[in-house]
């Protein structure tokens, strides 16, 4: 695997968000590894070293495009796990959520997300949002 790649990881369980968002990230000119959990307990697992190996997601130059409602462990209990543990605590995090509550955006923040998106419900919108978000990551990464 080469370290250039830039490794995302999206925590989502609705199938058709899932992949849409995964086919959008993948569009761009730049080499990404992107993968899915279905919620944070399973994403975690793919985050964390096992026997003495490598996590599934290479621990180097990652994101995470995270949903807030979660069957078995929701994202505001995956950041709160994520940021207890230090090999993983600098991961950044952008939630891509339908949860528009006050509460969970304060609650995200102040778990240090790099940003709250509320997903469009136009699809052309939705697609425009995950595209910008692509480019700025790439961005930043390739820097």
């Amino acid at each position: 695997m080469n370290n250039k790649n830039l490794n995302i990881l999206i925590v989502e369980d609705d199938i058709i968000d899932a992949t849409n968002i995964k086919q959008v990230l993948e569009m761009s000119d730049n080499t990404k590894n992107v993968y899915v959990a279905p919620n944070g307990l399973e994403a975690l697992k793919m985050l964390r070293p096992t026997d003495g190996k490598l996590p599934l997601i290479a621990p180097y130059r990652r994101l995470i495009v995270l949903d807030i409602n979660l069957p078995t462990m929701n994202g505001i209990e995956f950041l709160q796990h994520l940021r207890s543990e230090p090999q993983l605590n600098s991961i950044p995090v952008v939630v891509l959520t339908g949860a528009s509550s006050d509460r969970y955006v304060l609650e995200a923040y102040q778990l240090n997300v790099a940003g709250y998106i509320v997903k469009p419900v136009n699809f052309n919108s939705f697609i425009e949002a995950l595209t910008t978000l692509s480019k700025y990551w790439v961005q930043c990464e390739m820097a």
